[in-house]
């Protein structure tokens, strides 16, 4: 199982116009780490919504128990979002079918503590700071809401913990503010997803907003704040499903063989991780509770297309995987066919594996995704046995 760990606060001080909940995306770019299995226990609730979700709780209250967190991540988050593998449905595997788990196009997050407004060396062209984030961002396309030389000036202003003239932010301004701006994944949709966002926030100091942290367990209407939600679908983007491939026995010289009124055996031969999962954390670095999602992949029934051709028995039993055992077949499902092949033509036999995706989260929602299939074919040369006296 891997972990991506995240981080951050959430919060409002009298005078401040934004109000902001939780997380740094942290080390998404590079920060895989090894972790705890995902927590098996769910909580009835809804499917995951594409987007944000009504206030999910930060406290870990709930009947879900949470997994230890990961250890610290190391390395540097990305700024302008990471690129995540969509997997049901999804354009790692093309042979998916069902419905597609996509991540939200942007959020808001967290990206800075007070302290990592402003050095003398901004804007530096990437965002190293909040500063910079505010260059860096006008230079993907973003209309620059001051001169360059005053915002230079109101961000100095703001490290020194002097509010600049106009000041909407916290007053007074305190190191433990945190800086928030949107983050998006890399696409044009995103982007504008991104300063669509930044504009509908109001954010204090252009597309970045300073914010003092909340109260543990406090929520935010902050448009667009990441929240179990969308840590949620983010875990679940990035899970990888096993590719599929079919073998049969007993298997013949040139083709895949099977005899007339005797049980072929069948099986399915995974590539990759049979019960994929992952977990995405908000590790509560500012007094913020803990907050996490988990999902977990697993295989619903294994089936074949039903046909005269033939008869089945193993597949769509419950819990039944038929998988390979020693890259070989074995009785757990078989296929009976009823006629030979004609001309030695092979017949195509096709096995459909059906996955769904399970989530929980500290906010004690969980629920199941729409099941996606990964179908795999074998082809069979049907022979008959005859016997003469």
């Amino acid at each position: 199982m891997s972990s991506v760990r995240m981080s951050g606060v959430r919060g409002r001080r009298i005078g401040a116009r934004i109000v902001a909940p939780s997380m740094l995306l942290a080390a998404l770019a590079g920060c895989l780490l090894t972790g705890p299995g995902a927590g098996s226990a769910l909580a009835s609730g809804s499917a995951l919504a594409d987007g944000s979700a009504p206030a999910d709780g930060g406290s870990g209250a709930g009947s879900v128990q949470p997994p230890p967190p990961p250890p610290s991540p190391n390395g540097s988050f990305s700024s302008n979002g990471s690129t995540y593998t969509a997997s049901i449905g999804g354009d790692n595997n093309p042979n998916v079918t069902g419905t597609p788990w996509t991540p939200p196009a942007c959020w808001m997050q967290p990206y800075f503590p007070q302290t990592e407004t402003w050095k003398a060396s901004d804007p530096s062209g990437q965002p190293t700071d909040a500063a910079s984030f505010y260059s860096w961002f006008v230079g993907q396309g973003a209309t620059a809401t001051s001169t360059a030389a005053q915002m230079t000036s109101d961000f100095k202003d703001i490290q020194d913990r002097k509010p600049p003239a106009d000041w909407t932010g916290p007053t007074p301004i305190e190191a433990n503010d945190v800086w928030w701006a949107p983050n998006w994944l890399d696409s044009s949709t995103g982007y504008a997803c991104a300063q669509g966002m930044a504009a509908k926030n109001d954010l204090s100091n252009g597309y970045i907003g300073l914010e003092p942290p909340l109260a543990k367990g406090q929520q935010s209407p902050l448009v667009g704040a990441i929240n179990v939600t969308v840590l949620a679908q983010l875990a679940t983007a990035q899970i990888t499903l096993p590719t599929v491939s079919v073998i049969t026995s007993p298997p013949g010289t040139d083709a895949k063989s099977a005899v007339v009124n005797t049980p072929t055996y069948v099986a399915v031969e995974y590539g990759g991780d049979m019960n994929p999962s992952k977990t995405v954390y908000d590790n509560g670095t500012f007094g913020q509770a803990t907050i996490w999602a988990s999902v977990q992949a697993t295989v619903v029934s294994v089936t074949v297309p039903a046909s005269s051709a033939y008869t089945t028995t193993g597949f769509g039993d419950p819990g039944q995987t038929c998988a390979a055992v020693n890259d070989a077949a074995t009785p757990a499902c078989t296929v009976t066919f009823r006629t030979p092949s004609g001309n030695n033509t092979p017949d195509n036999l096709t096995v459909n594996v059906t996955w769904k995706v399970t989530w929980s989260t500290s906010a004690g929602t969980g629920g199941t995704s729409a099941p996606g299939v990964l179908p795999g074919t074998a082809t069979v040369v049907v022979k008959e046995i005859q016997s003469q006296t």
